[in-house]
């Protein structure tokens, strides 16, 4: 049996996806866990947040369709993150929720730190790092400079990477 590591893809993006980008990362997202299926990938990690992470969880949740034996595993960074979020993006969430497979709540309460820390908590149990850049800064940013630095195969998404 494989190291679970070996068989685990974590997901980063940005909260904010451009609408006219969504089909395009849908596409590739169904594309890239199509092909890390046939790497014997089967575990795929979310932080469960708006925007790329919702499309990430819900390309897993599609491929799941066809192969029930994919885990999709919720890391979320506190128990209240959507809290102010609005009720469809809420609705979203709680829907994907309920469709994980496992949910991992890394910190019992908010805090300035939380996010990092299920960054990192998702970078730690990956092989694979499926992510959506088009800026160097913010969360997303710090996720994959993690992911690089801990020797994650990198999968880029977005067309229009910012590499400075």
């Amino acid at each position: 049996m494989r190291d679970l590591k070996e068989r685990t893809c974590c997901f980063s993006g940005h909260r904010i996806v451009p609408d006219e980008q969504k089909p395009v990362l849908e596409k590739k997202l169904d594309d890239v866990i199509a092909g890390l299926r046939k790497e014997g990938v089967d575990r795929f990690v979310c932080g469960g947040a708006i925007g790329f992470d919702t499309l990430a969880a819900q390309a897993v949740l599609r491929a799941k369709k066809t192969d029930p034996s994919l885990i999709l595993i919720l890391a979320l960074p506190c128990p209240d993150q959507a809290e102010k979020w609005s009720s469809k993006d809420r609705m979203i969430y709680l829907n994907t929720v309920r469709a994980a497979d496992v949910v991992h709540i890394v910190s019992p309460e908010y805090s300035s730190g939380c996010m990092h820390k299920r960054n990192r908590f998702m970078v730690g149990m990956s092989s694979h790092c499926v992510y959506y850049l088009t800026k160097n800064l913010g969360g997303t940013y710090y996720t994959v400079q993690c992911a690089v630095k801990a020797g994650l195969k990198m999968h880029p998404l977005a067309e229009n990477e910012d590499r400075t």
